[in-house]
């Protein structure tokens, strides 16, 4: 089986945790303050915070910003749906913004068309490793005086002059699942250069407690990351930029193999991207669900693993109906091919030939 996700674990990862196991310090430790520094480089001096996962950092990106429930979040209609399903679980209300029918993220136009008085917070979502027009849509936000937090779980590394995706708005959240661009197993971050944000942050990852043992100064949680995950991801970042030239040619070769075939349509990569794809999604043209997962299925059967694109709240229920003909289209015809640092060329020859008999 051709795997759609792999996690590329070698010796530096092993020797890494290793040590971190036999430091005794598990919980917080070396691994962890390095890792957040080497991390706030990347990010351009904005500082990261670690935390267990990424839906932790966009919740602990809700509370620093004073949402409550009632507050409307504006999130885009295709990508996977984390910053909706935490809103709801706080009892604010997700308004859903349609998304470019070529890049598959938000767009300032259909934001223009959601945002109201009662927009508490934007997020955007750097979708597969693509991006959001970050300035025209903080442009707006700023106009509305709404923050904008951007989802960078599927765009680590992804930049623009130099600038990684994830600078931008008021807050930025990233992931370190298994299948991300790097991983820590589990694992997320928040992003910022507001100290006031920051100082909340660290209150929330920790239980409220800042200095004083015990003492809590606000009703926190337990957002931490160990010690053990984060010595994975110092090795990780470590082999990062090998990580990225690996997925930059696959993408290229998928590209190259798929570009020209008139039933599909590849999502666009702005030209003022560098990105870093994580994954790679493509259109099935005129086609509907039905048909997108009988490709699936035909793929599976010849030993290849893919998956469809993100479902829409439309096509979900508790999530109410929006105005996204965009992101419904894109949700009924979007098959997601597998994109990671263990396949060889050959797998991704393999993968288009596949693909293009199986429709």
């Amino acid at each position: 089986m051709i795997k759609w996700a792999a996690p590329d674990i070698g010796s530096l990862e092993t020797e890494y945790v290793l040590r971190s196991l036999e430091s005794t310090w598990i919980s917080g430790g070396t691994y962890h303050d390095f890792l957040e520094s080497r991390l706030s480089t990347a990010f351009g001096g904005r500082t990261v915070l670690l935390c267990s996962n990424g839906t932790s950092a966009i919740q602990m990106a809700y509370q620093c910003l004073g949402l409550r429930a009632g507050d409307e979040v504006i999130v885009p209609g295709f990508g996977y749906l984390a910053a909706a399903n935490v809103a709801m679980q706080f009892g604010m209300i997700p308004r859903f913004a349609d998304v470019s029918p070529s890049t598959w993220c938000l767009t300032a136009d259909s934001l223009k068309a959601v945002v109201s008085s009662r927009t508490k917070a934007i997020v955007g979502i750097h979708t597969y490793g693509s991006a959001f027009d970050v300035q025209e849509v903080v442009d707006v936000a700023n106009h509305h005086g709404v923050p904008v937090i951007e989802d960078c779980a599927e765009s680590f590394g992804s930049s623009i002059e130099g600038r990684w995706l994830g600078t931008f708005g008021a807050i930025a959240t990233l992931s370190f699942q298994a299948t991300k661009n790097i991983t820590t197993g589990e694992g997320g971050g928040l992003v910022s250069s507001d100290e006031s944000i920051l100082r909340l942050a660290r209150l929330y990852r920790s239980h409220g407690v800042e200095d004083r043992r015990y003492w809590h100064i606000l009703p926190g949680n337990n957002y931490r990351l160990t010690n053990m995950q984060s010595a994975l991801g110092c090795a990780q970042l470590e082999r990062f930029e090998a990580f990225k030239q690996t997925r930059l040619r696959l993408a290229r070769l998928y590209r190259e193999l798929l570009g020209t075939n008139q039933r599909l349509q590849l999502q666009e990569v702005p030209s003022w991207l560098d990105p870093v794809p994580w994954t790679i999604g493509v259109r099935i043209k005129g086609k509907d669900s039905r048909f997108r997962d009988l490709v699936i299925a035909r793929l599976a059967k010849v030993g290849i693993e893919t998956r469809p694109g993100f479902y829409t709240p439309n096509q979900l229920p508790g999530y109410g109906q929006h105005q996204i003909q965009n992101s419904d289209d894109l949700a009924s015809s979007v098959i997601v091919l597998p994109l990671h640092t263990k396949l060889t060329d050959a797998n991704v020859k393999f993968i288009c030939e596949c693909l293009m008999g199986a429709m």
